[in-house]
């Protein structure tokens, strides 16, 4: 039976039991957080309307109630509110249907030694880009916006992008706070796998700026439940960023790793399915090699045999501006299970059209990774 996630908050309740009940005998409690939000991670698809009770005295619960997966939220006065579809046919204005979620057509990857695999056993090399505000412009902009974006990476031969879903001030524009909205998450990702895109989603980014951590953890992996392309990173950077690794633990139903680290950091242990990281960038011969790490090829060391990319290398225009260093790059990242081009469009660019630096550059780097 397919399982979705139900994410609610009770204005002016935090820390209250709230409750979901069915015919059908799902019966679950969980407290609302500090801001009233309270997660229900997999609520089983029925044709039985759920009830909600909100265990506080005195309160009326659908004035007041909001649901981050039902847009508008909950209309005051009550409803019935199906998770799946119901039996009977529904009542428009009173029945509140959450239709049956789907999940994105790219088969699933899982990591086994030294390389990433298809469930079925074909080899998956990762041929990966940097765009850590793809998710910001599909939130401001909307889709049309990062289309054009979408089929330039297609056109090279990518096939993961690396996203940050939540972002500080002070850079990039960004003069508040912005995280992606939990609701937008899985339209987002469906967008992507139509371009062939998997997609590292970094869920801790900045987060010095944001609340709990755990919450948004938990939301975000409910809310990417089941979806084939999305893959994990907890954060990004962690030592500079706000959060502790050894707080959280690794999801078992995704592809997942633990929190990068700064250039030349500790990395965050343990290490989880597979394991990425910043490569040097200076000398140029030296930013080549770290696409294809020692530890790695030799199966030796704290990560060796762990399937491992660098999530982070040079830039064209800044190490080096000829496309042979990029082609050495991808085909040490051929020996290893995979790299990211990284690259000032995908960054600081805000995932702009890469220029013609950038795209030469770009596709000497597939050429070297996928020859």
């Amino acid at each position: 039976m397919a399982e979705r996630p139900l994410a609610f908050i009770i204005e002016g309740k935090p820390n209250i039991p709230i409750q979901l009940e069915r015919n059908d005998g799902f019966n679950q409690t969980v407290p609302t957080n500090g801001d009233g939000y309270a997660l229900f991670a997999r609520v089983p698809e029925s044709p039985w309307d759920v009830n909600l009770h909100i265990h506080a005295a005195g309160f009326e619960p659908y004035d007041h109630v909001l649901s981050s997966l039902i847009p508008g939220g909950i209309p005051a006065g009550g409803h019935n509110l199906f998770v799946g579809q119901p039996s009977h046919p529904v009542t428009p204005g009173f029945d509140i249907v959450l239709p049956p979620l789907k999940s994105s057509a790219l088969p699933r990857i899982v990591a086994g030694r030294f390389d990433f695999f298809t469930e079925s056993g074909q080899r998956h090399v990762i041929v990966g880009s940097t765009e850590l505000m793809l998710g910001w412009r599909y939130d401001l902009e909307g889709a049309d916006a990062i289309r054009p974006v979408l089929q330039q990476r297609h056109d090279l031969r990518f096939n993961n992008l690396r996203v940050l879903l939540q972002k500080g001030p002070g850079s990039n524009g960004l003069t508040s706070p912005w995280q992606m909205p939990t609701e937008k998450m899985r339209s987002f990702l469906s967008l992507l796998a139509e371009y062939g895109f998997y997609c590292e989603g970094c869920i801790l980014a900045d987060q010095q700026f944001f609340g709990d951590p755990h919450v948004r953890v938990d939301g975000v992996r409910a809310t990417t439940a089941g979806i084939t392309n999305h893959f994990e990173q907890l954060g990004n950077e962690y030592q500079k960023n706000g959060f502790d690794p050894k707080d959280f633990s690794r999801p078992t139903d995704r592809l997942a790793t633990n929190a990068s680290a700064v250039t030349g950091g500790a990395d965050a242990l343990p290490y989880w399915d597979y394991f990425t990281f910043s490569g040097e960038r200076e000398p140029v011969q030296k930013a080549i090699r770290e696409y294809g790490p020692v530890e790695f090829i030799a199966g030796a060391g704290a990560w060796g045999g762990l399937v491992a990319i660098c999530g982070e290398g040079f830039k064209p225009g800044q190490t080096s501006s000829d496309p042979r260093a990029f082609y050495g790059a991808g085909a040490q990242a051929r020996s290893a299970c995979g790299g990211r081009y990284h690259t000032d469009a995908g960054t600081a660019g805000n995932c702009r059209l890469f220029n013609t630096l950038e795209l030469t550059c770009g596709r000497a780097f597939v050429e070297g990774l996928l020859g």
